[in-house]
């Protein structure tokens, strides 16, 4: 049983030290990513917002649109 518990382990740590960086990397674009289209939404919705000529309902929509 201990080999075949140690022969698991060993499967464990091949597997994330092939994909690991892999996985990190994936999640370091996504969550950039998130904080990107965040920031775009807001600032599409403030810029639309100072021009005074747009509704709070399509500022709210083209934000939403960009992020």
């Amino acid at each position: 049983m201990d080999k075949q518990a140690n022969e698991a382990v060993d499967q464990v740590i091949e597997i994330e030290t092939v994909y690991g960086i892999d996985i990190i990397g994936a999640l370091v674009i996504l969550i950039l990513g998130w904080m990107v289209s965040g920031w775009a939404g807001r600032t599409t919705r403030k810029a639309l917002g100072r021009s005074g000529k747009i509704d709070t309902m399509l500022q709210n929509f083209f934000g939403s649109m960009v992020q």
